[in-house]
């Protein structure tokens, strides 16, 4: 079985929540994936281009999108997550809640970096809409 080693930099800038919190999360959603498939490896680098990039920044054109996967060529991704988001505001009552919305939509853009398309099946990752009881 032969690996497939991905790499990944983390930008904490603008991130609105405890950094180290944050890289958790991404390191649970790339976690995730490893799982779901041994031959993936993700690596730390200080590139300036690893295959994936982490950042906060907010949809130019779409203000409602928490987070979106933008291939910028050449096997590069940059990973982007609203940092006006409300995830750590608003009824949650606990970090986990917090964790699991982030967790859960980096798992989300990551899977469209590795190539997976929306599906149509509501308690699928690859859904296109996902949903958390905890944020408003």
């Amino acid at each position: 079985m032969e690996e497939r080693t991905i790499t990944y930099r983390f930008n904490e800038e603008d991130c609105p929540v405890n950094p180290l919190k944050a890289r958790k999360c991404f390191l649970q959603a790339m976690e995730f994936w490893s799982r779901f498939d041994p031959r993936l490896v993700f690596v730390e680098s200080e590139k300036s281009r690893p295959n994936l990039t982490f950042i906060w920044e907010p949809h130019p054109k779409h203000p409602d999108k928490v987070a979106r996967c933008i291939n910028s060529g050449k096997n590069h991704w940059f990973l982007a997550f609203d940092p006006c988001n409300k995830w750590a505001a608003g009824p949650i009552k606990r970090l986990l809640a917090i964790g699991d919305c982030l967790r859960l939509i980096a798992a989300h853009e990551i899977g469209h970096a590795l190539g997976l398309v929306h599906l149509d099946s509501t308690d699928s990752l690859m859904y296109q809409t996902q949903s958390n009881p905890h944020i408003s």
